[in-house]
């Protein structure tokens, strides 16, 4: 899911002693974490890309090339799966009667309804569904706009895996994700809506910078683009979007290892960075964690 992209923070965090030693970018956005002669593969993901940013980095090719099982965040929703749509909009929309529009302010109805107006939309249109699903269609509609709304980079290796019958299994389950999202602005909806507002017309160019960065590798960029806002401004959605997440991946992850199969891991970008990204939580456990560069064709 997108949630990493429609909040970001303020604040400088110290890079672990691992990020600080290594180079400040790599190849790409693939790392090989290893514990002896096990090793699996780790790449950070932008959830949508324009046409132009392929084909991926030679990195991604390879290590999905030598690993037996694909790894993803959660199932990627099918669109022609009826029942499941359904499923989603039950859990993103107020059920007891609650409209969007009854738990904003005076002020902030406007601001929505400004918005939307330059899209030819209005608020009743969204009424129903909870902030953080609008959030996540006021970036889509973003997007659009700027001609970046493609498929990302997970879309991209389902479909490989799938045509190539690989093994695809998942961190954490679609109903999990939607909770998330779900819970996103409740009780602070004005101030939720708001931050999202004030910051749509950037959500191109953060998108740009966030490709620019994850293409080679720049950690310390990706930190600073799609984090640092959000340590700051909004520390519990930051703990709950984040923190909280990669550390219940870590196990996840650990038990792949001494099971006879090499494993491409794809996560968004955005849990790679930081003293708490995946990255520094396997180092931290043991692991050794090394760019991995893609061999060049002779």
């Amino acid at each position: 899911m997108k949630v990493s992209a429609l909040i970001r923070s303020s604040v400088v965090v110290a890079i672990t002693t691992l990020l600080l030693q290594a180079p400040a970018f790599a190849a790409s956005s693939v790392w090989k974490i290893s514990k002896g002669n096990d090793e699996l593969y780790l790449g950070g993901t932008i959830h949508m890309l324009p046409p132009s940013a392929f084909p991926l980095p030679a990195e991604f090719e390879q290590a999905y090339q030598k690993a037996d099982v694909v790894v993803l965040e959660a199932k990627l929703p099918d669109p022609a799966d009826q029942q499941a749509t359904m499923a989603m909009i039950a859990k993103l929309s107020y059920s007891n009667g609650d409209t969007l529009t009854q738990k904003l302010s005076p002020k902030v109805r406007q601001s929505l309804t400004d918005y939307l107006k330059t899209f030819n939309l209005t608020p009743q249109q969204f009424n129903a569904f909870k902030p953080g699903f609008v959030a996540m269609q006021i970036a889509m509609l973003e997007l659009q706009k700027a001609g970046m709304a493609g498929e990302g980079v997970d879309a991209y290796f389902v479909k490989k895996a799938t045509t190539d019958a690989k093994t695809q299994q998942y961190l954490e389950t679609v109903e999990f994700q939607l909770d998330l999202m779900a819970a996103m602005g409740a009780g602070t909806e004005d101030q939720f809506m708001l931050a999202n507002l004030k910051r749509a017309d950037e959500t191109a160019e953060l998108l740009r910078q966030s490709i620019a960065a994850w293409q080679v590798g720049d950690i310390q960029a990706l930190e600073r683009i799609l984090l640092n806002d959000a340590r700051a401004d909004d520390p519990a959605s930051f703990a709950l979007l984040f923190t909280q997440r990669n550390q219940d991946w870590i196990p996840k992850i650990q038990q792949l290892f001494g099971n006879g199969q090499r494993e491409l891991i794809l996560v968004g970008a955005g849990h790679l960075p930081g003293k708490d990204g995946v990255l520094a939580l396997l180092s931290t456990a043991g692991y050794q964690v090394e760019h991995f560069t893609a061999v060049q064709p002779k």
